[in-house]
């Protein structure tokens, strides 16, 4: 099921790469949960984060995501993740590498926690250092 997991991950990441942020709605398990950065890093369910997620796109244009790099882990996958956009009123652009970790099951995601730390997002994701 890994394979199968980091294919449909990959295949959403390549859309969001793009600025097609449309995608990825059926990744998630209707029980799915996630952990944005900041936000005293709340645990959201589905539409929660999407109200999130509608908040903070409000605030940027070109707003992309793109995977760096994909580690499969089984039932998790760990990404590092460049996320690019411009101020919407500001016009400062940004590029920025963060760490994602998604948790699968049953060919779902069920969890997905964003860390701006390496270490953490490896901790996070059951590995050490």
């Amino acid at each position: 099921m890994s394979d199968e997991n980091l294919a449909r991950l990959g295949a959403a990441y390549r859309e969001w790469a793009k600025g097609n942020l449309e995608v990825g709605e059926t990744l998630y398990a209707e029980d799915a949960t996630f952990i944005p950065m900041g936000e005293g890093r709340a645990v959201l369910d589905r539409g929660g984060f999407r109200r999130f997620m509608q908040s903070f796109l409000s605030e940027w244009e070109g707003f992309t995501m793109e995977a760096l790099d994909m580690v499969d882990l089984g039932d998790k996958v760990l990404v590092t993740e460049r996320q690019r956009a411009r101020g919407h009123g500001s016009g400062i652009e940004i590029d920025q590498v963060f760490y994602a970790v998604w948790s699968f099951r049953d060919g779902f995601v069920v969890r997905v926690r964003w860390d701006p730390d390496l270490a953490e997002a490896r901790k996070a994701a059951g590995l050490s250092g």
